[in-house]
């Protein structure tokens, strides 16, 4: 069989929607939901996905628009308490069109549930000798896109293309590193969802000879604290099922589990299963 050499799946709007799909994935994922295009848009969703044949869509909606996608064969898999402005629910809703895809990984969920059950919330601490929190700009997206490069050879978005960083750098994304001296050494984003009044926190990349220093969990911390002065009630992420280094930095950072998407994103080794987690910042109540 010949090797996929197409690198990722492409992002554009369907009406005034926000959507990523491609063979990549092999999926459509409703990233943003305009309110005026529903609830036609969960057929356009499935013609387009029938026209590709992908094996998955993947929606992020709120809870009241959630009954239309569950008529048309849809299942929650996670759910934000207060997702959307602090005050509704989010449905992270899929719907598969391949069974081998619809493949629930049961004992994966058991395990890592067991192991996340010892760990317990921590305080970041202070960063070590000679190392410093830098706010990223765009200077610095050539450094970036090398780090991105050097750690992910596979991720289901662009990080290490330049381009890509600096569209998203600013009013979409806030991109937060670690220097040890000029050396740009741990890099991570929140990624602002305007139509939720979320932030995701994401991206998180560290160079192996500094891993073990907490430094995630030290990043996550200057990440909130950025979404909290934008005025972002709800941080969340969705991180591999099986990278347990990820999943305990948000455990310890004081983050709830709320489901896992099945077999959901192309990452490292291949279609992966995401656990989703948040963490709500600000009260609304």
């Amino acid at each position: 069989m010949a090797q996929n050499t197409i690198k990722h799946d492409r992002i554009e709007t369907l009406g005034s929607s926000r959507i990523q799909h491609g063979p990549y994935n092999n999926r459509l994922y409703l990233m943003e939901l305009a309110e005026e295009d529903y609830p036609g848009i969960v057929e356009k969703i499935d013609k387009i996905c029938t026209e590709k044949s992908y094996a998955k869509s993947f929606v992020i909606v709120p809870e009241h628009c959630g009954s239309a996608f569950t008529d048309n064969g849809y299942r929650e898999e996670a759910r934000i308490p207060g997702f959307f402005d602090g005050t509704e629910d989010g449905l992270f809703m899929g719907k598969f069109f391949d069974e081998e895809r619809d493949a629930p990984p049961g004992k994966k969920v058991e395990q890592f549930r067991r192991v996340m059950s010892f760990y317990r919330p921590i305080l970041p601490g202070r960063l070590g000798r000679n190392l410093q929190f830098s706010r990223m700009k765009e200077a610095d997206i050539p450094e970036m896109a090398r780090l991105y490069g050097e750690i992910f050879p596979d991720y289901p978005f662009p990080i290490d293309d330049p381009d890509f960083l600096k569209e998203n750098m600013g009013t979409k994304t806030l991109y937060y590193g670690i220097r040890d001296g000029k050396k740009l050494i741990a890099l991570a984003s929140a990624e602002i969802n305007h139509s939720a009044g979320a932030a995701e926190m994401t991206d998180f990349a560290v160079l192996p000879k500094y891993r073990g220093q907490r430094l995630g969990v030290k990043l996550l911390r200057v990440l909130e604290q950025a979404a909290i002065q934008k005025g972002l009630p709800t941080a969340y992420t969705i991180a591999r099922l099986d990278s347990m280094g990820m999943n305990t930095v948000f455990k310890r950072s004081g983050y709830k589990y709320a489901g896992t998407l099945v077999k959901n994103t192309r990452i490292s080794t291949g279609i992966e299963s995401m656990n989703v987690w948040y963490k709500r910042l600000i009260s609304k109540t």
